[in-house]
């Protein structure tokens, strides 16, 4: 009761229970941030229901804190094994066990922040990859509709550069006009590539706002 007294009146809102199932049948409603719990509890001990809480998806990750009047190495090589992250012993020193709270909430806030930076660049990482397997199949594509006009453009400039002299001026115009229509061909070409480029280029601005 000191204890609940103590954190409550450092702003924590405290919830308690007295037994290992009460803690588990509240424990499907509610999420706390940190669990303090004790080794010894009348039905299932702690140890009992820290193993139940890390079984479970919803509570494994909880940061929890054994209270126990044993200090012997064994219960607290047992209580690490179970996944508990600290250990205070009676007579409980209710400023250590708030520096404790507070260290392992901090602890678990800076994990959660880590957590969430590390999926953002992961989900940064994997739009990045599509977006070069689109660039690739985009660059394939743009190098394989060019191809066609450039060959044809350098080919009739060369067949113009050999045989211009005996072209009739029909044949020369019917010639210019099919270079021509290449070059409009190859510029449609570009300015498709621009606009499309423009476009992502806004799409990943909006993406970063």
């Amino acid at each position: 009761d000191l204890l609940f007294d103590y954190l409550k009146g450092f702003g924590y809102r405290v919830m308690g229970v007295n037994d290992g199932e009460n803690a588990l049948a509240m424990l499907e409603y509610v999420k706390p941030d940190i669990i303090l719990l004790d080794v010894k509890l009348p039905g299932i001990d702690g140890f009992e229901t820290c193993r139940r809480l890390k079984a479970r998806e919803a509570t494994r990750n909880i940061p929890l804190i054994f209270i126990t009047d044993q200090t012997n190495t064994v219960h607290k090589v047992r209580g690490f094994a179970l996944g508990a992250v600290d250990y205070v012993t009676k007579p409980l020193q209710s400023e250590e066990v708030l520096v404790r709270v507070k260290t392992h909430l901090t602890i678990q806030s800076l994990q959660l922040a880590l957590a969430e930076q590390n999926a953002r660049l992961q989900a940064e990482i994997v739009e990045k990859e599509r977006l070069i397997r689109e660039l690739d199949a985009f660059a394939h594509t743009v190098a394989h509709d060019l191809k066609n006009p450039v060959g044809v453009t350098v080919s009739y400039g060369q067949f113009l550069k050999k045989y211009r002299d005996k072209l009739t001026p029909a044949e020369l115009e019917q010639y210019l006009d099919n270079i021509t229509w290449n070059g409009y061909k190859m510029s449609n070409i570009i300015d498709e590539l621009m606009l499309l480029a423009s476009i992502r280029i806004t799409q990943e601005q909006m993406r970063d706002l």
